[in-house]
């Protein structure tokens, strides 16, 4: 089983040439999955960001891509799996203290621009630790 630290996270920067906006809040999902044993659902949310960030990028670009043919049904994609990750997150969170899910919920979960934004950059940081997990799998 892979381990999750912040040398993982500095490696999978590294290995996607970025730098990770929300690594902080990253590290403490990491711990919260060791210590509330959710490791299995921190690698889900991991898969789910990934996936989020694709179809964002599908409905960035697909109105130019002639392969994409509803539209409407990436939105509806979209919409579900961002919901999955707030699930995600919030499973993950649970058992945490009051202080910190009350930190997350204002950071991530409102309905504004801001949570928004903060969760699209959260699930960009996820996508690109996705894609660094996977490559050390296929390497192993």
């Amino acid at each position: 089983m892979q381990q999750y630290d912040i040398n993982t996270l500095n490696s999978a920067e590294d290995f996607t040439n970025s730098v990770f906006s929300k690594k902080d809040d990253i590290l403490v999902l990491i711990s919260e999955s060791y210590k509330n044993n959710k490791i299995e659902i921190f690698e889900e949310l991991c898969f789910t960001g990934k996936y989020v960030n694709g179809l964002m990028r599908v409905i960035k670009t697909g109105s130019n891509n002639p392969e994409v043919k509803s539209l409407d049904h990436v939105k509806k994609d979209l919409s579900d799996n961002m919901e999955k990750v707030i699930s995600q997150i919030k499973e993950i969170t649970l058992n945490s203290t009051e202080e910190l899910r009350m930190e997350f919920t204002a950071k991530y979960f409102n309905l504004s621009s801001v949570s928004f934004k903060n969760l699209t950059e959260l699930v960009s940081d996820l996508d690109a630790l996705k894609r660094y997990i996977n490559y050390l799998k296929r390497s192993n």
